[in-house]
């Protein structure tokens, strides 16, 4: 008589949790998908897309405000220690182009900038994503003494070897 006093009470809470599961379940669902669609962009690309026909596409020179990116050469070099280690960066700057006349030459001196600083870091500085950081804030800040035209400086590829 005891078993089927445990098995009647038993059955309602299983299968109560059975059904809470399976809300959870579907509000998780719905919850994910609605997500999912708000966060999709594809129906801003297109309108974007339609507002310019590809016949009136010109290539203008910049307007005043709006900022170039201008790629640099990629530098290698030894760094300080170990001395054996060589590091390769890509790199490119954004520059505002109304501050600064010639864009290539402030690459190439930037380029310059990069190389010496590099050969004076050491591995344990450029290790982990703080360190990757602190490289980023560095070049900027040398790339900016250079010349106020440059907004940003940004890393393409960090290779160590």
């Amino acid at each position: 008589m005891a078993d089927t006093a445990t098995s009647a009470t038993a059955s309602p809470s299983g299968r109560s949790f059975v059904l809470g599961a399976l809300a959870l379940t579907l509000l998780a669902g719905a919850g994910g998908g609605g997500l999912g669609y708000l966060l999709s962009n594809e129906t801003p690309a297109v309108a974007v897309a339609e507002a310019v026909p590809e016949g009136e596409k010109t290539a203008e020179a910049p307007a005043v405000g709006e900022r170039v990116l201008v790629p640099l050469q990629a530098v290698v070099t030894n760094i300080a220690a170990p001395a054996t280690t060589l590091l390769r960066v890509e790199a490119s700057i954004v520059v505002d182009p109304s501050k600064v006349d010639d864009q290539t030459l402030l690459a190439a001196e930037i380029s310059s900038d990069t190389l010496a600083y590099l050969r004076s870091l050491e591995l344990a500085q450029i290790e982990g994503a703080r360190g990757l950081l602190h490289l980023r804030e560095d070049l900027k800040e040398r790339a900016q003494l250079r010349s106020p035209a440059v907004d940003d400086y940004v890393i393409q590829s960090l290779i160590a070897q």
